[in-house]
């Protein structure tokens, strides 16, 4: 009598004390059972939000119990089920696991991750492709004619500091492959975009759509294909917009991609060549999609584990 004393007690003082009837009770039959499984609970899981009681299982209440072939969980109303053998430190390692595995689904037990709301530097590498708008000629009656669009690599590098739905840095771009040119006449040009970029970031699940608005200077070098014409620069206030997606590839890295256009303040009237009497009306308009990586913090996917 002496020894159930205490133990009648805590049975006493759990149907009175808040803090006891708000933990989740494991029914079991005897004290002998209760006084094992209550020091595999503090060894095996310290801090559990399990109290030990003596009685009948109420399965219209929550709380554990086993008959000894089955073990029951019932918990925001869930039933889980699982076959035992009786052992109490493998039921004990069962429950811990069902209890997280819930607390991670519901997003209740388990603190979220912070690490979209902390702002922190980034880095990004992007190629591509794309097409400059159709080249305007003008005929010998006045009149204009239209070239193909003219197709171009690109490839881009940039970086700056992030905040969870703001992403400010600076770009630098540079396209390879573009020809321009009407008959015989014909020029290489290589666009160089440098500039400030700004980002309006939005999270789709594990997915961020990125909208993208850059300003800065474009350096256009002009090469005839013949002839020893020295290369000619034109400098250009542009811009460019974009919109992006971006998912998580690893620690710290996404991969994504999107489409834009760039914009230069006027089009390039370039004349090649002494035989060439009307200039050529290169477009300022270029359509271009790319992929990429993308490093730093705060990365898409918050919901990482």
């Amino acid at each position: 009598m002496t020894r159930l004393a205490p133990l009648a007690w805590a049975l006493l003082l759990a149907l009175f004390l808040p803090s006891i009837a708000s933990a989740l009770p494991w029914w079991v039959e005897d004290d002998a059972e209760a006084e094992r499984l209550a020091a595999l609970l503090e060894a095996l899981w310290p801090g559990h939000p399990v109290e030990v009681l003596l009685g009948e299982a109420d399965f219209g209440r929550e709380g554990i119990s086993s008959d000894g072939a089955t073990l029951t969980l019932v918990h925001d109303d869930r039933v889980r089920f699982s076959p035992t053998d009786g052992d109490l430190a493998t039921q004990v390692a069962l429950v811990r696991s069902w209890l997280r595995s819930t607390a991670v689904q519901e997003s209740s037990w388990l603190p979220a991750s912070e690490r979209d709301d902390r702002p922190g530097p980034f880095a990004i590498v992007l190629v591509g492709g794309g097409a400059r708008l159709p080249t305007a000629a003008t005929t010998a009656n006045g009149g204009f004619t239209l070239g193909p669009a003219s197709p171009s690599g690109n490839v881009s590098v940039g970086g700056g500091f992030a905040w969870k739905h703001l992403r400010l840095g600076g770009r630098v771009s540079t396209s390879f492959g573009e020809r321009a040119g009407v008959g015989s006449q014909a020029i290489n040009l290589q666009r160089v975009f440098f500039g400030a970029t700004a980002s309006l970031v939005g999270q789709l699940g594990r997915v961020e759509l990125q909208n993208t608005l850059g300003v800065g200077a474009r350096l256009a070098v002009l090469r005839a294909e013949g002839g020893d014409a020295k290369p000619v620069t034109r400098t250009l206030p542009g811009l460019f917009v974009g919109v992006q997606l971006w998912g998580p590839l690893g620690d710290k890295v996404d991969f994504g991609g999107g489409l834009g256009a760039s914009f230069d303040t006027a089009s390039l009237a370039v004349r090649v060549g002494e035989e060439q009497e009307t200039p050529l009306l290169l477009s300022p308009v270029t359509i271009y999609g790319e992929l990429g990586v993308r490093f730093g913090c705060p990365c898409s996917g918050a919901a990482r584990p």
